[in-house]
C-alpha cells in the first residue's frame, strides 16, 4: 500500500520542480503561486505517509484519520462551490472540479488503507488472556470458575482447554523442532516457528523468526500448513473435542514476526494463508 503514497508523492512534485527549474533559468512559467504550493504541499504529504507507512505499519491509523478528514474537507469545498455555482452561473467551474477530484481520490485512498488494516483482534485477545485468567484465578473461587465454563457458549473454549492445548503446543513444537535438529528434513519447518499461542475463539498467534519474511510465498504457505496441523494434532492430544469438520477448516492464524503482523487465515479458508508482505 506505501507504494501508493509514494507514486502520488512524486506525481505532485514533479510540477513545482519543472516550474522551479524554469524560475531559476528566470524562464516564463503558466503555474501560479497558489497552485505551486497546492501541489507541494501534497507532494510532501504523501511522501511523509509512504516514510511512516514504510518505517510502522501502525501508522495505518492515523493517516486512515487524515484522510478521512481531507475527504470531508474536499467534500464540503465540493458542496459550497457547486451551491455558489449555481447561484453565479459560469463561477468556480474549476475550483468544482478540483474539489470532486480531491473528493473521490481521499475517499479511494481511505478505502484502500481500510482493506490493508493489520487484524489486532485476534492479537489483542492472545495477549490478553493470560491477563483474563490471571484475574478470574484471583477474584473467583474455583467454584465460580467451574460454573462460568459451563455457561461458555459451546464454539469457544473454556479457560482449562485453552491452557491444556497451550501447554501442549509447546511440548509438540518442542518436538518437531528436536526432531529437524537431529536431522529430520521433513521438520525443517519447526524453526522457523518460535511460539504458537490459541485463544478461546479457536484463533492461534504464531510467532516466527525475523527470517521468515526473507522466504518465498510457497515455503510460507508450506510452514503455515505444517503449523495448522500441528495445533489440530496438540488439540486432539489435548483431549479436547476436535470434530472431522473442524479439522477441515483448520485453525483462523495469525502470523507475527515481534509486533509487526505478517499475514493472517482468509475467512473462507483458514488453512490458505493472505500475507501482508
Amino acid at each position: 500500500m506505501n507504494w501508493l503514497f509514494l507514486v502520488l508523492g512524486v506525481v505532485f512534485a514533479i510540477p513545482p520542480l519543472w516550474t522551479w527549474q524554469k524560475i531559476k533559468a528566470k524562464e516564463p512559467t503558466k503555474m501560479t503561486r497558489k497552485a505551486f504550493f497546492i501541489c507541494g504541499g501534497f507532494a510532501l504529504f504523501f511522501i511523509l505517509c509512504y516514510v511512516a507507512l514504510a518505517v510502522s505499519k501502525e501508522a495505518v491509523g492515523p493517516i486512515m484519520v487524515l484522510m478521512d478528514l481531507a475527504f470531508f474537507v474536499s467534500l464540503f469545498l465540493t458542496i459550497y462551490y457547486a451551491v455558489k455555482g449555481r447561484k453565479q452561473k459560469g463561477s468556480y467551474k474549476k475550483q468544482l472540479r478540483y474539489s470532486s477530484i480531491a473528493a473521490i481520490g481521499f475517499f479511494a485512498l481511505f478505502g484502500l488503507l481500510m482493506t490493508n488494516l493489520p487484524n489486532q483482534d485476534s492479537n489483542d485477545s492472545a495477549s490478553s488472556e493470560p491477563k483474563k485468567e490471571q484475574t478470574q484465578s484471583s477474584t473467583k473461587t474455583s467454584t465460580k470458575q467451574s460454573t462460568s465454563e459451563k455457561e461458555e457458549t459451546s464454539d469457544q473454549l473454556t479457560n482449562s482447554e485453552v491452557k491444556k492445548i497451550n501447554r501442549q503446543l509447546v511440548k509438540d513444537l518442542k518436538d518437531d523442532q528436536d526432531d529437524a535438529t537431529n536431522g529430520n528434513k521433513n521438520y525443517d519447518w519447526a524453526n522457523w516457528v518460535l511460539k504458537i499461542v490459541i485463544n478461546k475463539d479457536w484463533q492461534a498467534t504464531v510467532y516466527v523468526d525475523g527470517g521468515f519474511t526473507k522466504l518465498s510465498e510457497a515455503a510460507r504457505n508450506e510452514v503455515a500448513s505444517h503449523v495448522n496441523g500441528l495445533i489440530g494434532r496438540s488439540i486432539v492430544t489435548a483431549d479436547v473435542d476436535y470434530s472431522p469438520e473442524q479439522s477441515r477448516e483448520g485453525i483462523y492464524m495469525n502470523f507475527h514476526n515481534g509486533p509487526d503482523i505478517l499475514g493472517r487465515s482468509r475467512f473462507t479458508d483458514h488453512t490458505s494463508i493472505k500475507w501482508n508482505k
